[in-house]
């Protein structure tokens, strides 16, 4: 029986270090992969819900006949006075993964709509003088698209991170309102402009 047991053999050192190797090779291709589908994903959460704020934008207008631009919590009708700052807010509005967009009806009411968006998206709305007109611009803090659109156009836009440029905002960066630009009835903002695509 001790002779059974010492004549049973265990991988040489060449095998594993071949089965080392072959893991390695699967990892090296898997994980740029993995990655690349992960940002995948954030962008199309961004991208989702730019198409979603737009509908809500168009449902203000339906019902109200103004577009909308997003507010602070506090600028809710009833809880604040509407428009106290630039139309734009100075840091992109994330509540509780809800955007809220805030607008003045026909007799100056102030009316608001809640817009829930994914987790760690920041969206941003502008509305020029007379609610007629609004852009957009959404981004996945994770992601490095920046989508935006704009009502003067039905085409929506996209800006993607270019590290050599620099062009758009890095993964890990969260949107600015200089991505918002100031809308201009009947004009599309984002059309012809630098970096823009049209999707």
């Amino acid at each position: 029986m001790l002779n059974k047991l010492r004549s049973n053999k265990g991988f040489t050192l060449i095998e594993l270090l071949i089965v080392v190797a072959i893991i390695g090779i699967l990892a090296a291709i898997a994980i740029p992969q993995f990655s690349k589908y992960r940002m995948q994903g954030f962008n199309a959460s961004a991208n989702s819900d730019m198409r979603n704020v737009r509908t809500s934008e168009e449902s203000l207008y339906a019902e109200w006949q103004h577009y909308g631009k997003t507010e602070y919590v506090a600028a809710l009708p009833g809880a604040g006075a509407y428009g106290a700052g630039a139309l734009v807010p100075a840091t992109p509005l994330v509540a509780g993964n809800i955007c809220i967009i805030s607008t003045l009806d026909n007799v100056a009411t102030p009316r608001g709509l809640q817009i829930p968006v994914g987790n760690n998206i920041t969206a941003m709305a502008s509305s020029d003088a007379t609610g007629s007109s609004y852009t957009l611009a959404t981004k996945h803090l994770q992601g490095d698209t920046v989508y935006a659109a704009d009502s003067d156009s039905t085409s929506n836009y996209k800006m993607t991170y270019n590290a050599t440029g620099p062009i758009g905002l890095a993964p890990g960066a969260q949107l600015t309102a200089a991505y918002v630009i100031a809308p201009t009835t009947p004009l599309d903002q984002y059309d012809g402009t630098a970096n823009w695509v049209k999707m």
